[in-house]
């Protein structure tokens, strides 16, 4: 019989530890759950291995004494929350949660050079084991164990709480967005397209260039509505099989059969005639391009200052110099007068916009929070406060709030205000460009991709030089960036909440 698992993890709970030490979090002995377990448990050996049937014995003995308490379906949070047994399985939940954190931080963190395990705790190890107040559903904080255990009584899988859990860390949203926010996009071609609607496919498509060496690869409406039509064939065979036979987790590849029965649904469908052989590449360019966009959503490309042949600025000035032959000495200086005069009022303007963007992109279950996320930022990338001193001050916000929905929104305004500054720089230069006469034509679309790439790189050398490697912890060096002065002079009229 396999042994596995020790009986104390119903007793004892792991917990972030906020005193910066060790790894980030820490074990505690809940006394309440400890006490039960003296009780019921008194015929098993507290520090000997179990069986995996005994330990799904135990789960299922807490999980009854639960629903005898409480007859409705969906086993309300606070039967759940105030209960011993309840208390016993969140325990057990939490050193779970640990292990997938720590799959994960293996996987995918490079050992540290991606990011720390430390940061990836606090967004699905936030519970200390107490009772959650009974305040209003905007309001109410619920740890990520009480979600996961609810759902498992709900739901009633033939797999353990401890796969269950397992389960659910793979699939948090939290998670994998901040994956994507360090450049990892865990899923496979499969599962991406099998979750991609038609909407969100042609909207890539159609917004989303990808650039080569020479030039933008647009492409035409005929490939659009080609991608469509194969993402179509791939939902109708492969996410069809996967619904009829109940199939749920990780998308595998798609069989030889499925893969003829898409070819043939495209013929049948839309005339289009396609291999097996070509459409299975033809597939995985889809989820290329889909895995791409992701990834640009959340972490933007980032263009070195100096050419790695010569060591040199990559930027002598904006435009590039191949293409202004023309371009007199005093032009030259008008222009960069032009750009230092502009920056700083186009830069608040862009951390302004930012916000609206990102207060905007607030889901419904953290919208509350909308008023709280500039005093926030101000507490934290300004003073470089603590969470836990954000938390003191911002009296409203929790520290699981502030790790699990506020920073999370530092990168997208800092990408927002990167992308609005380009725009705005691009614009401006294209338009003296033109009037001065300098370039003949400067809608090529060389010289457009030369002179995006030029911009980038300017603004990533004027405004985020000092803020690029560090977007995740507010540190005294975010102090020698533009982006962050002008962000702190911006946020001074919230400094107090």
């Amino acid at each position: 019989m396999t042994k596995r698992i020790l009986p104390n993890f119903y007793e004892d709970i792991v917990r972030i530890d906020a005193s910066g030490k060790g790894e980030g979090y820490k074990v505690e002995k809940v006394q309440s759950a400890k006490q039960y377990c003296d009780r019921i448990f008194a015929h098993l050996n507290r520090y000997s291995y179990i069986s995996a049937q005994q330990d799904k014995e135990i789960q299922n003995q807490l999980v009854s004494s639960l629903l005898m308490e409480e007859s409705s379906k969906d086993l309300p949070i606070d039967a759940i929350s105030n209960s011993v047994e309840g208390t016993c399985l969140r325990c057990y939940i939490s050193h779970f949660i640990l292990q997938a954190c720590k799959e994960r931080y293996t996987r995918f963190g490079l050992k540290g050079q991606r990011f720390q395990l430390h940061e990836l705790l606090p967004l699905v190890l936030n519970d200390d084991g107490k009772p959650v107040p009974s305040l209003g559903v905007k309001e109410r904080f619920l740890p990520y164990s009480l979600q996961i255990l609810q759902e498992y009584i709900k739901y009633k899988p033939k797999s353990g709480l401890d796969k269950w859990t397992l389960m659910k860390i793979k699939q948090s949203d939290a998670i994998e967005e901040f994956l994507l926010q360090c450049g990892v996009c865990i899923d496979s071609d499969w599962g991406i397209l099998n979750t991609t609607s038609y909407a969100k496919l042609e909207k890539v498509f159609r917004e989303f260039h990808v650039f080569s060496e020479s030039a933008i690869q647009h492409l035409s409406e005929t490939e659009i509505q080609q991608a469509r039509a194969i993402l179509q064939s791939f939902h109708e065979i492969y996410r069809g099989d996967r619904q009829k036979n109940h199939q749920y987790g990780r998308c595998e590849p798609p069989s030889d059969t499925q893969l003829q029965r898409m070819s043939e649904y495209l013929w049948t469908t839309y005339q289009i005639k396609m291999t097996p052989q070509r459409l299975i590449k033809e597939i995985q360019a889809i989820a290329s391009r889909l895995r791409d966009y992701r990834l640009c959503e959340y972490q933007p490309p980032q263009i070195s200052v100096l050419d790695s042949n010569t060591g040199t600025s990559a930027y002598e000035w904006i435009p590039d110099t191949s293409s202004l032959n023309n371009l007199q000495s005093e032009d030259e200086e008008d222009l960069q007068r032009l750009l230092s005069e502009e920056l700083v009022s186009y830069l608040d303007k862009a951390i302004d916009k930012g916000f609206e963007d990102v207060i905007n992109s607030l889901s419904l279950k953290c919208a509350h929070l909308a008023d709280y996320i500039k005093p926030a930022f101000y507490c934290l990338y300004c003073e470089g406060m603590t969470q836990k001193e954000t938390e003191s001050r911002i009296k409203k916000l929790t520290q699981p709030q502030i790790s699990r929905y506020i920073k999370p929104l530092f990168p997208k305004h800092l990408q927002q205000v990167k992308l609005r500054i380009q725009e705005q720089l691009l614009q401006l230069i294209l338009e003296k460009v033109k009037r001065w006469h300098i370039v003949e034509n400067p809608e090529n679309l060389d010289y457009f991709n030369n002179l995006s790439i030029q911009i980038e790189a300017f603004i990533e050398h004027e405004i985020f030089s000092s803020s690029q490697t560090e977007t995740k912890d507010a540190k005294a060096s975010y102090m020698n960036s533009l982006y962050i002065q002008r962000l702190c002079v911006y946020l001074s009229k919230y400094k107090e909440m």
